[in-house]
């Protein structure tokens, strides 16, 4: 089966980047259409085989309308997220598309793709990217509770995970992924902007779908909202129902075992003092003037030649 290109421009508002793909489109002999109706009439035959890039500028929801009645017409819509403008954010619009399997690229891979005597954005290999998350209540204390699920799907059905999953590439950043993921699977409003970065793990057999590098995130829910973060758990998408909860940090460190390398993530948050207070008494003190030196150099370095670019 031959696969074709096509490229759909919505709107007439003009962009550098939208240039810049239709000049691509141009140079590959990818035919440009500004109606929908137009090419579904001149594809129509072979819609099953066309490859349409999805760019310019438009309403919210007319790119979801478009797009959903292309997949369902049988073509392969691929959104060019860096040459599709709107009045409004897109963000939901294109996070709700990568759900439902709908590619995302942007200009620069589409000379590859087209030219490419397979079907593939990349010449080489790359890894998936996922987000994990810690969400800890009653941080620093022995009682520390950090929020579990129990996975509802393959790999590690039934298992016990902390709640994350894959980036929508081309559209967030880890960042937003984890808080995003985070409030997917246990309704709890999980802030971005308080997601601090523990570990990578990036074993190539860590997740049997493929190779997944895994970024893992702490937040430590200040004590003023603790009780209303706790009520706010239950499970949602991908956890088991009913699973969602806070569970002992200790009863899970003895446990000695989580979904994937979840256990990893444990340990590098524990490993921070911030968790769980330590049972030395010297190294619980080397931790608390480790944390009283990190408060200073931030506040020294707001006003320092180098240093205070990164406080912007």
């Amino acid at each position: 089966m031959k696969i074709s290109f096509n490229l759909l421009v919505l709107g007439h508002q003009q962009s550098e980047s939208l240039t810049r793909l239709q000049s691509v489109c141009t140079d590959t002999n990818v035919a440009t259409f500004f109606d929908k109706q137009s090419l579904i009439s001149a594809a129509a035959a072979e819609l099953a085989q066309q490859v349409i890039f999805i760019a310019g500028h438009c309403p919210a929801a007319q790119l979801l309308t478009t797009v959903e009645s292309l997949a369902a017409a049988g073509a392969v819509p691929i959104v060019i997220v860096d040459a599709l403008s709107s009045e409004e954010k897109l963000d939901r619009v294109l996070a709700h598309l990568a759900e439902t399997r709908i590619q995302a690229g942007v200009v620069a891979q589409v000379k590859g793709l087209v030219k490419s005597s397979r079907l593939m954005f990349y010449h080489y290999a790359k890894a998936d990217s996922t987000a994990t998350i810690m969400v800890v209540i009653g941080a620093g204390s022995a009682s520390a509770r950090v929020l579990t699920i129990t996975r509802l799907h393959a790999p590690y059905k039934d298992c016990e995970s902390f709640p994350g999953g894959f980036l929508n590439a081309h559209i967030e950043s880890l960042l937003k992924c984890g808080a995003r993921e985070g409030s997917e699977e246990t309704n709890v409003v999980v802030p971005s902007e308080s997601l601090i970065l523990l570990d990578v793990r990036s074993s190539p057999h860590r997740d049997q779908r493929g190779h997944v590098v895994d970024h893992g995130y702490l937040w430590l829910v200040p004590a003023s909202m603790a009780a209303r973060v706790e009520s706010s758990a239950s499970a949602g998408d991908d956890a088991k129902p009913g699973s969602a909860k806070f569970v002992s940090v200790a009863k899970l460190l003895a446990g000695g075992t989580m979904a994937f390398d979840h256990y990893d993530l444990l340990l590098a948050g524990v490993r921070t003092g911030l968790v769980l207070p330590p049972q030395s008494l010297t190294l619980r003190f080397v931790r608390q003037l480790q944390s009283l030196l990190g408060r200073l150099a931030d506040v020294l370095e707001r006003s320092d030649g180098v240093f205070a670019r990164y406080h912007k």
